[in-house]
C-alpha cells in the first residue's frame, strides 16, 4: 500500500523527488486504527503542541482557512469560496498541509509513505458514517485521541448516524459540463470572480456534497467557534475530519474531469495564473497558481487510490 513510484516528467519541485503518494479511502485502511490513521492522530497532537504563531502549527493552519481570532496573522482567512477559485485554492491548501503533517508523521515514527486519507461518504455503510478513528476516545496505547471531538460535532454523527445519499451524492454536480458559469446551477466549480473568502457564486459541488457535509457533521454552530466547528467556515479547519472531507472534494474534481463530455478546466488566464500563498513544512512561504496544480500526479506528487 502506498508504494512509491516514478513520477512523470515535469514534476513540480514541490513534490518529493521521484515519488508519488497514494491517498486512500479512510475506510479501506482498517478501523478503527491502522498505521495511517494512528500516525495522523499522533501528528495532529504534535502540531497542536506547537506555538500558535508557528505556521506549521495546527491552529495556524486552521486559521488560514478561517478564524475569528484577532489580530489577524499573515495568510489567515484566505479560503476561497463561492467562486471558480474554490477548487484550486483548496487543492493547494491540502497539498501544503499534507506536507506539514507528513513531516510530523515521520517525527513520531509513522509510515514514510503517509498521505492524507479521504472520506468517501457516498459509499454504502459503513463508509457513510464518520470514520471510527474519529469516534473513539483513545489511541491504541490508551492516550487521548486528538481526532475525537464529541463536543464539537453533531451528537448523532458521533454516534455513527448514516448520512443520507441526498446529501452525500455528487450526482447533480457531476451532471454539469461547465466548470465555471455566472449561474451556479450550471457550473461545477463556481462563477468567475476575483479572489475573495466569500465571492457569492458557488458551484454545484461546493453546494452538494461539500456544504451539506460540513453542516451535517458540524450540527449547530456556536458563536465565535464556541460551538460545533464544521458548520462554520471560520472554525472548520480545527476539526481533523475537515481535511479528509476536503480530500474527497479534491478527488471529485478529478472524477468530474474524467467523465469527459466537454468537461474541462477553465482556459482563462485570470483563473490559471492567479497565485495563492501558503506555508511549507519548514514554515517558509510558498506560492502556486491553478496552472501548477491541474495534474496532481505530475505536478504535486499524489494520486487517489
Amino acid at each position: 500500500m502506498g508504494t512509491a513510484v516514478e513520477l512523470p516528467a515535469g514534476t513540480s519541485a514541490g513534490a518529493t523527488a521521484g515519488t508519488t503518494y497514494a491517498r486512500h479511502d479512510v475506510w479501506s485502511l482498517g478501523a478503527p486504527w491502522n498505521a495511517y490513521t494512528e500516525a495522523y492522530a499522533r501528528a495532529v497532537r504534535v502540531m497542536q503542541a506547537r506555538p500558535s504563531a508557528d505556521p506549521t502549527s495546527w491552529y495556524y493552519q486552521a486559521a488560514m482557512h478561517g478564524t475569528f481570532v484577532r489580530p489577524v496573522q499573515p495568510l489567515w482567512n484566505q479560503c476561497q469560496h463561492q467562486s471558480w477559485h474554490f477548487f484550486p485554492w483548496h487543492r493547494m491548501f491540502l497539498y501544503y498541509f499534507e506536507r506539514i503533517v507528513r513531516a510530523a508523521v515521520l517525527q513520531v515514527g509513522g509510515p514514510a509513505d503517509w498521505a492524507l486519507p479521504y472520506w468517501n461518504y457516498d459509499r454504502p455503510f459503513p463508509s457513510n458514517t464518520l470514520p471510527e478513528s474519529f469516534r473513539v476516545p483513545t489511541l491504541p496505547d490508551g492516550s487521548a485521541n486528538p481526532l475525537y471531538l464529541p463536543n464539537r460535532r453533531s451528537a448523532t454523527i458521533m454516534a455513527g448516524f448514516q448520512l443520507n445519499p441526498r446529501i452525500t451524492s455528487p450526482a447533480l454536480a457531476m451532471a454539469t459540463t461547465k466548470f465555471a458559469d455566472a449561474d451556479f446551477r450550471n457550473s461545477f466549480g463556481g462563477g468567475p470572480r476575483p479572489p475573495a473568502q466569500f465571492a457569492g457564486n458557488l458551484g454545484a459541488l461546493e453546494k452538494t456534497p461539500h456544504n451539506n457535509i460540513h453542516n451535517l457533521v458540524g450540527g449547530e454552530a456556536g458563536s465565535q467557534c464556541q460551538g460545533n466547528w464544521m458548520s462554520d467556515v471560520k472554525c472548520a479547519g480545527n476539526d481533523p475530519i475537515f481535511w479528509l472531507h476536503h480530500a474527497n472534494i479534491d478527488r471529485l474534481w478529478d472524477v468530474w474531469l474524467a467523465q469527459g463530455g466537454g468537461r474541462t478546466n477553465p482556459p482563462d488566464i485570470a483563473w490559471r495564473n492567479q497565485p495563492f500563498t501558503f506555508y511549507d513544512e519548514t514554515g517558509a512561504p510558498a506560492s502556486l497558481t491553478a496552472a501548477g496544480v491541474l495534474d496532481a500526479a505530475s505536478q504535486l506528487g499524489y494520486v487517489y487510490a
